[in-house]
């Protein structure tokens, strides 16, 4: 199961934001749900990046992608 947890500040802004575990829809390497989310996300860490230039962290590896 993948879940996914938002984090917001005091001023209820959104800061960051984690992905955690598998769809286990299909087999590993064939899942479309994990890749479609994957590609979700790393859409966001490549969009805050290249297109917003901000200076982000993030972390993206089997089973776990953060940005914050």
């Amino acid at each position: 199961m993948i879940h996914l947890d938002f984090f917001r500040d005091v001023n209820e802004r959104y800061f960051a934001f984690e992905m955690e575990g598998h769809a286990d829809y299909a087999d590993y390497g064939e899942d479309i749900v994990c890749a479609a989310l994957t590609a979700l996300a790393t859409s966001c860490i490549g969009a805050m990046t290249d297109l917003l230039e901000l200076d982000v962290n993030y972390v993206a590896g089997p089973g776990l992608i953060t940005l914050e």
